[in-house]
């Protein structure tokens, strides 16, 4: 029997996936991370410090900006009674992958403003727009202004929460151990239709996730994910944690970081610099596989197939019928891919047309069986639809094609079992 040459693109595909999947995205990216201190000032022209780290062509101070094109741009908000450079090495990370960063260094006190704090993070952005739409400014040109990213921790993720509510520029959150501020971020959570992605630890002693992250997560429409680090705790988000209000965790530091990075990584490189390689890391199957990091998800996106699993003959075409639901709170269309298949796929549609809350389309996806395949191989497709309205997020479903024994083949396996059981059967008579 003549393989088909298709059969070896399972192994290439799989391999494929498996360096985007197995690359350390903990580790720092091309880029050096440079930084300086700026002053921002509020339209009262009081002012706030805040540190800003960005893509760079040497690591320091004050160093010049790294060449190319536009950088992708995420405020910070650090936690209550903290200063920001207690995060320094995840702003550098994020600066080696190509982000700019800053982090209010405002209502660091014992009583901090959480909606103040929340306007400063707005305000940074304006800091931003501004300079890259200065002339003579180096960030001229060099900041991507079309959206922008937030992520916080603890009282900072709350204060997000508040701006990213009232700010439309911001198009991406991404919380740590996020704590209920004042006012709750909440009631406010049906308002926000942007991906946000609360992270945080199942041994925090200090702000535990089952009384801030899940109601939270509860009260907020999709996209929203809730991951969850095994062992991690409250200050393992931090690099230089401060003594005085400290808990622990079974989780070492070093690796509740990497894990932090890494996500934080696949996140804002997935929505902001619209990397596509990075979506099955926060919506794939592998997402909601991976050791140590059980993630709850609701993605806005269903997909159904009447069945998941078909046969038939080498040669044949399997057609599956596939509805697509939109189960978000607003109207989008979707964009359709398959991957991972080795053999033959032909959509019927590639986009969906604009579907509101609630709202259906159907589609064909048909498998073309190679006229080669030896009985029992099977294929396995990846199927899934992305939002239109972000860019970044998915809902998927898995197909499985199997090529059916031809009836030939399958008269001469059954005479060779009936030869062995015969043989068997004669070889005890003789003891």
């Amino acid at each position: 029997m003549k393989f088909d040459v298709k059969f070896l693109m399972v192994a290439t595909a799989a391999a494929c996936w498996a360096a985007v999947a197995n690359a350390d995205l903990s580790q720092p990216g091309p880029y050096a991370a440079g930084s300086t201190q700026v002053l921002i000032t509020r339209p009262d022209n009081s002012t706030f410090s805040a540190l800003l780290y960005y893509p760079a062509t040497s690591a320091g101070t004050n160093t010049p900006l790294a060449p190319g094109g536009e950088f992708s741009a995420i405020t910070f908000g650090h936690g209550f009674f903290q200063t920001p450079n207690r995060y320094f090495g995840t702003f550098e990370h994020l600066a080696s992958r190509g982000h700019v960063v800053i982090a209010s260094a405002s209502e660091v006190g014992l009583a901090p403003s959480h909606p103040n704090f929340a306007s400063d993070m707005s305000l940074t952005l304006d800091y931003l727009t501004a300079r890259d739409s200065n002339p003579v400014d180096p960030l001229f040109g060099r900041v991507d202004t079309s959206g922008f990213g937030l992520f916080g921790h603890s009282m900072g993720g709350g204060a997000g929460l508040l701006a990213t509510a009232a700010d439309p520029r911001i198009k991406a959150f991404a919380g740590l151990a996020t704590a209920i501020t004042n006012p709750s971020p909440v009631p406010l959570m049906p308002s926000i239709n942007v991906p946000v992605a609360l992270l945080s630890g199942d041994e925090d002693g200090i702000v535990p996730y089952n009384t801030a992250t899940v109601p939270i997560y509860n009260a907020a429409t999709a996209p929203k994910l809730q991951p969850l680090i095994t062992g991690g705790y409250h200050v393992g988000f931090q690099d230089n944690p401060c003594p005085l209000f400290a808990d622990s965790g079974s989780l070492p530091a070093a690796e509740q970081l990497a894990i932090t990075r890494a996500y934080l990584t696949s996140f804002f490189g997935l929505y902001l610099q619209d990397d596509q390689s990075l979506w099955r890391n926060i919506w794939g199957p592998e997402a909601f596989s991976q050791s140590g990091l059980p993630t709850l998800a609701d993605s806005g996106i269903s997909l159904s197939a009447a069945s998941l699993a078909q046969s038939d003959d080498p040669g044949a075409a399997v057609t599956y019928q596939v509805t697509l639901t939109n189960t978000g709170p607003i109207a989008s269309s979707f964009s359709l891919f398959s991957e991972d298949n080795a053999w033959a796929v032909t959509l019927s549609d590639t986009q969906s047309p604009l579907l509101a809350p609630g709202e259906q389309f159907v589609f064909d996806v048909e498998v073309l069986i190679p006229g080669g395949a030896p009985p029992g191989l099977s294929d396995l497709l990846l199927l899934s639809a992305r939002s239109d309205n972000d860019g970044g997020t998915r809902g998927y479903t898995m197909l499985t094609t199997q090529a059916v024994p031809e009836p030939g083949s399958l008269v001469l396996a059954m005479t060779a079992a009936v030869g062995l059981s015969t043989a068997a059967l004669r070889r005890r008579r003789k003891i």
